[in-house]
């Protein structure tokens, strides 16, 4: 992971695929293991949160392995 700037107070960040893969793994894994009741107060993010970044990791690592 490297972060290549910051634009408007968002970090611009480049990740190889397996990085990606784990992040994917590990958010995956965070939706499965952890109560609805506890969810938020956890992870800091709701759990729709989560399914939209699992959503997004998931679109990008389809341009490396596509079906």
């Amino acid at each position: 992971m490297e972060l290549l700037s910051v634009t408007d107070g968002k970090p611009v960040v480049a990740f190889e695929p397996s990085e990606l893969i784990f992040l994917n793994n590990a958010v995956n894994e965070t939706l499965e293991a952890i109560d609805d009741r506890e969810f938020q107060t956890r992870t800091g993010s709701t759990r729709l949160q989560a399914k939209a970044i699992l959503a997004q990791i998931d679109r990008i690592l389809k341009v490396f392995s596509p079906k």
